[in-house]
């Protein structure tokens, strides 16, 4: 779809200052698909129907926004059922458990988890209580990695996928922490410190506090080399328009090693929503020099994402690296993707691998 589109899609849906009829614009056989693609199909009929434009969209527009409002609020209620059983499980176990991303964002942020679609529900456990939080998973019906194959997701990754064995389509993510080993530093044990209420699936749980929640966001943005899709932008632009003190959220982010990345999603969330970011924080964004650079030379000032002819693999992995804030994080990440590369293959292979029992 062209880049006018995606515009029109942010600018109806845009916080503080939508403008819903520019969803109008989209053509009607393309703004259903596009707002599911987007992950903001509840966002924009919220925005229509605030200004009362539902009416006027195209009836297969109409119908096709309806249809993925609908699923969107069918997978919340299928995450919400597998989610519940987890927190229980995880408390009855004594194992600490933050609630990360959409999880999170919904009630805190959003005040309305209808209004925030997940693909699945990250939950954060302490790094020494992971093998406590899958047996306590195990015993309350879900289908839990073999020690193999944990072994693997913990050399790798720093997260593991588990589902319930009774065949509900909805998956928890069990971190043990928020990045990759070497990649970046997060104080994961300050997370669990700082940590808030947040209400989720009938269940009083634990969320990161407001500076951690933002740096998550833009640190998930950072792993999706600056994606543009709009949901996470959104998440953003929600958290930046809290006006969050620059002490800690500045500092905090040089210490994990992510100035870089932090920056980046400023001017990712002001190229789709311009005037979101509080200006303070902008000039805290244009005074890391690389992410200024990195945007003028590989960047694409007609797009609405940064780096739009940097998604293929091979360059992917160039972006990550360039957006490290320290040489010796960029070359300890290097050495660990050509080690795994070398063993299991790059995302297809370890994939296939790990479908055969190889990991």
């Amino acid at each position: 779809m062209s880049e006018d589109t995606s515009r029109a899609l942010a600018a109806a849906i845009a916080p503080g200052r939508p403008r819903p009829e520019a969803a109008l614009d989209v053509p009607p056989d393309a703004i259903a698909e596009l707002a599911r693609r987007h992950r903001v199909a509840p966002l924009l009929a919220r925005r229509l129907d605030e200004a009362g434009l539902l009416g006027r969209l195209a009836p297969e527009a109409r119908d096709g926004l309806r249809r993925a409002v609908l699923d969107a609020q069918l997978a919340l209620s299928r995450l919400e059922a597998m989610a519940g059983p987890a927190l229980d499980a995880l408390s009855a176990a004594g194992v600490p458990a933050i609630l990360l991303k959409g999880a999170a964002l919904g009630t805190l942020v959003y005040g309305d988890p209808s209004l925030r679609p997940m693909t699945d529900v990250d939950v954060l456990v302490p790094d020494a209580r992971v093998e406590d939080a899958l047996a306590a998973l195990d015993a309350a019906g879900f289908d839990v990695p073999d020690a193999r194959t944990l072994a693997f997701w913990r050399r790798a990754y720093y997260n593991v996928p588990v589902a319930r064995r009774d065949g509900l389509e909805a998956t928890l993510e069990v971190h043990w922490s928020i990045a990759q080993r070497g990649r970046h530093a997060p104080d994961v044990d300050g997370l669990f410190g700082r940590a808030r209420p947040a209400p989720f699936a009938g269940r009083q749980a634990r969320a990161p506090g407001p500076a951690d929640l933002l740096l998550h966001q833009a640190l998930h943005l950072s792993y999706h080399y600056f994606e543009p899709k709009l949901i996470w932008l959104y998440d953003l632009a929600l958290l930046f328009g809290e006006d969050p003190d620059e002490d800690p959220l500045w500092p905090r982010a040089r210490a994990w090693g992510m100035a870089i990345p932090l920056a980046l999603a400023v001017l990712a969330v002001e190229r789709a929503f311009p005037g979101t970011v509080p200006e303070r924080h902008r000039e805290r964004a244009a005074a890391v020099r690389r992410a200024r650079w990195l945007v003028r030379r590989l960047g694409d000032e007609r797009s609405l994402g940064l780096f739009p002819r940097w998604s293929e693999r091979r360059h992917q992995l160039v972006l990550a690296l360039l957006t490290l804030d320290r040489p010796a994080a960029a070359l300890r990440s290097l050495a660990s993707w050509l080690a795994r590369a070398a063993r299991f293959g790059d995302r297809a292979g370890v994939a296939g691998r790990r479908r055969e029992g190889v990991v």
